[in-house]
């Protein structure tokens, strides 16, 4: 409402969320954007575009870095990455909730999945894993790979913990994510997924670290477990509906500035 006959009313914004490497959408609501009340939102992939496609990024961000009203960031680790590039005013932490998925039980019967990213299948790393008493499903992400993103969630119901196989810096780690939903615990390399915790996960720093672990895991399972409570980190933290309320209270604080 105005309060006054010459009151200018309150400009009501239309937000649009966009995949960053969207060229032509990019182009599209630029134009407009300059006729209606829209602020554009980029979501958090950024990163892999700069680190896999490094031409595109570049053309993208020239292009367009100053359409964008606000840069959505998977992690604080992706926001660091970011800075050197882009108005740190702009920059906000928002991560991709997951479905909630059961609170499964304790099983404890030496079971788990090796979750292999973005490195070639280690057969012999495998079967020494397999020496200790452990049974191994493998879901190998790489490259061009057929990955079955059902077979993933299927597995995931059968073991114990799943053991991440990998070199990659995470933005957020959607896969870590659907493990602790799942509420199977983690056991990754150090460092390389941001919201890992004592709930979620164990990690290691080198291969002997590992073999460590597993066997401290496969002399009593049940007791190793107990640790963890993947479940509720996910439940309490990071599913869908509280990624939502995220995103809304970053527009509404965009909104009152």
């Amino acid at each position: 409402m105005l309060s006054a006959a010459n009151s200018i009313p309150t400009p009501i914004y239309i937000y649009i969320l966009i995949w960053l490497d969207n060229i032509n959408d990019l182009q599209w609501l630029a134009k407009i954007k300059q006729e209606r009340n829209i602020k554009i939102l980029a979501v958090p992939t950024a990163y892999q575009i700069r680190e896999y496609h490094s031409l595109r990024y570049q053309e993208i961000r020239q292009r367009y870095i100053d359409t964008i009203d606000i840069h959505l960031t998977a992690s604080q680790f992706e926001t660091d990455c970011q800075k050197e590039q882009i108005n740190a005013a702009k920059l906000k932490i928002w991560w991709s909730g997951v479905a909630l998925g059961k609170n499964n039980p304790i099983l404890g019967n030496k079971k788990c999945i090796c979750y292999v990213k973005a490195i070639p299948l280690d057969t012999a790393l495998i079967t020494e894993i397999e020496k200790l008493g452990i049974q191994c499903s493998v879901i190998h992400y790489y490259q061009n790979m057929n990955y079955n993103y059902f077979d993933w969630k299927e597995k995931l119901q059968d073991v114990d913990l799943v053991v991440i196989l990998t070199d990659i810096q995470e933005t957020q780690g959607i896969a870590y994510f659907e493990a602790w939903a799942e509420n199977k615990p983690t056991i990754h390399p150090k460092g390389l997924c941001p919201y890992s915790s004592n709930e979620t996960s164990l990690e290691y720093a080198s291969m002997e670290e590992l073999f460590e672990i597993l066997k401290q895991y496969a002399h009593d399972p049940k007791k190793f477990l107990k640790q963890f409570n993947p479940y509720e980190a996910i439940k309490n933290n990071y599913t869908d509906e509280i990624s939502v309320q995220n995103l809304l209270d970053i527009i509404n604080e965009n909104t009152k500035s």
